[in-house]
């Protein structure tokens, strides 16, 4: 503690007897603080860091604030798709914790520099297996994947058929999305046929999103089924 008080962050000798501390299961004695002493100074990636809190996150110990501390301080410096932040994202997601401030914050940050299909994006479908279909993580990430046109991808579909069995025919998101498909010329998918053939059963035949896809077929196919009926 004398050496780290005095600015000795990177002896070998701190080294040598953090390692051997967490190796004998002391993960959470106030010389492991050092870890927060040495990120705070920039040094984000030294295997040090990395091996302690892997330690940490095998021993079930994937909520501590010192966890959450550094991935977030790794990922403001732009370290998104480090190892360690995928994987630590995915031990709390398989145990449960998917709507965790964390899981949340490094997608949005994930899918605002591009990285819109990480497998870490993956984690959206299990939010909305486990029933999570409206959370504003889901609208926000499936409108940044159509705002950059990748209206095909199965994860917009899949996420849309899922909203639509459950009856949620008439979100913003389902109308957004349709309209985004049909004005890119994808008017016979199946989705769509799916969706209009649906709202058109519960009665709703009037709709402005209805009139108009009808409008987009018949001036591009007169004569397919959907007009008929």
């Amino acid at each position: 503690m004398f050496r780290c008080e005095n600015g000795d962050l990177h002896c070998p000798l701190v080294f040598i007897i953090l390692i051997l501390r967490c190796e004998n299961g002391d993960l959470h004695c106030p010389l492991v603080i050092i870890l927060m002493l040495r990120c705070e100074n920039g040094d984000l990636h030294s295997p040090l860091v990395v091996n302690i809190l892997m330690l940490r996150c095998e021993n079930g110990d994937l909520h501590s604030p010192l966890v959450g501390n550094i991935i977030m301080l790794r990922c403001e410096n732009g370290d998104l798709h480090s190892p360690l932040v995928v994987n630590i994202l995915m031990f709390r997601c398989e145990n449960g914790d998917l709507h965790c401030p964390l899981v949340f914050i490094i997608l949005i940050l994930r899918c605002e520099n591009g990285d819109l299909h990480c497998p870490l994006v993956i984690i959206l479908m299990l939010r909305c297996e486990n029933g999570d279909l409206h959370s504003p993580l889901v609208v926000n990430i499936l409108m940044l994947r159509c705002e950059n046109g990748d209206l095909h991808s199965p994860l917009v579909v899949n996420i849309l058929i899922l909203r639509c069995e459950n009856g949620d025919l008439y979100c913003p998101l389902v109308v957004i999305i349709l309209m985004s498909r049909c004005e890119n010329g994808d008017v016979h998918s199946p989705l769509v046929v799916n969706i209009l053939i649906l709202r058109c059963d519960n009665g709703d035949l009037h709709s402005h999103l209805l009139v108009n896809i009808l409008m987009l077929r018949c001036e591009n196919d007169p004569h397919s089924l959907l007009v008929v009926f």
